[in-house]
């Protein structure tokens, strides 16, 4: 197989507005193998990465673009973005996305220029789980 990096914009467009499903899965595909295996041609795309990764309506593309953020994030630190809202999105999706994107944005987190964004992250989950257990704990007595 062989793609330019000119490809990526338009297997994001294909994954945004479907035409057909399996025009949609075929984009996926691509984008996730291009991720898994050539992450750095994502690097002047990150900007276009950190969009598609807030749509809510499209799951599929949110995780695909997460899985190929963290790609980049650990291939060339230098493109992480410096912004602190897409270290908040990925905190979200961990929490309350699909089990792949979850993955994906904790990754995400890992390999970003916030050092502090996994333990943030663990600071986050633990008080999630905590704070209801100890709400029904102290409703009993």
């Amino acid at each position: 197989m062989i793609v330019n990096h000119s490809s990526i914009p338009p297997l994001i467009k294909r994954l945004q507005r479907p035409e057909t499903r399996n025009l949609a899965a075929v984009a996926a595909r691509f984008l996730s193998l291009i991720a898994k295996e050539c992450a750095p041609m994502f690097k002047n795309h990150v900007a276009e990465l950190l969009i598609v990764m807030a749509d809510k309506s499209n799951d599929k593309l949110a995780e695909v673009a997460l899985q190929a953020l963290a790609a980049v994030c650990k291939a060339d630190p230098a493109c992480c973005p410096d912004d602190r809202r897409p270290v908040d999105r990925a905190i979200k999706m961990v929490m309350q996305g699909t089990p792949r994107q979850a993955k994906f944005a904790a990754r995400f987190l890992a390999y970003c220029k916030h050092k502090d964004a996994s333990s943030e992250l663990i600071e986050v989950r633990r008080l999630h789980y905590i704070s209801p257990l100890a709400d029904t704990a102290a409703s009993r007595f």
